[in-house]
């Protein structure tokens, strides 16, 4: 009985992780989404441009407040915005419309999420698969 359950708890564990990779790289998703929404609101409340930058290569951004965000660790991004200054960025316009672009967030296992923003209506949202775009 004690090796059945030796084998079961073995077996079980590279579930767990692929399970616990799943809900890490989706919470991020959502932060990150939750970051854009909230430059998208400020723009449109102040009248006034906002922008989330991303460093993808130290897996960080920064949101329109200025405060520094990091991935969780073995959480990688890549970034589909126009760059200012070289750096990518999601850009809200006074009337909350954006540059639009694709946030990709990857897990050690290759996993992704997408953080979609729409250059039309301004809409983020969090995704399986990549925009249609593509």
């Amino acid at each position: 009985m004690l090796a059945f359950i030796a084998v079961f708890a073995f077996l079980s564990v590279p579930r767990w992780e692929k399970v616990k990779e799943r809900h890490e790289l989706e919470a991020e998703a959502r932060k990150v989404a939750w970051i854009l929404r909230e430059a998208r609101q400020d723009a449109i409340m102040s009248g006034e441009v906002r922008k989330v930058v991303f460093y993808p290569l130290a897996s960080k951004y920064r949101d329109h407040n200025g405060g520094w965000h990091e991935l969780r660790t073995g959480i990688k991004m890549a970034v589909n915005f126009n760059t200012i200054t070289g750096t990518p960025a999601c850009v809200f316009s006074p009337n909350g419309a954006p540059n639009g672009g694709t946030v990709t967030l990857i897990g050690k296992s290759q996993l992704k999420r997408y953080v979609v923003v729409s250059p039309v209506t301004g809409r983020v949202r969090v995704a399986d698969t990549p925009p249609d775009n593509w």
